[in-house]
């Protein structure tokens, strides 16, 4: 999956967008500062050191 940390055009028509942040801002913003390395596929968007979501909540839309 990926976290969007702004617009990302380059996603229209090809993923299905869902889900809101409601807190944690902080946290998300610590993630999108971790210093990465080029993947496989030749994008700079490997971590260095492992990332690791250790819990989310999934709740239905209101």
């Amino acid at each position: 999956f990926f976290i969007c940390l702004g617009d990302a055009p380059q996603f229209n028509g090809k993923f299905a967008c869902f889900g809101k942040l409601r807190t944690g801002a902080e946290v998300l913003r610590k993630i999108g500062e971790t210093p990465v390395k080029t993947s496989a596929n030749g994008e700079r968007s490997k971590p260095i050191k492992k990332v690791l979501i250790k819990s989310i909540k999934v709740r239905k839309a209101s």
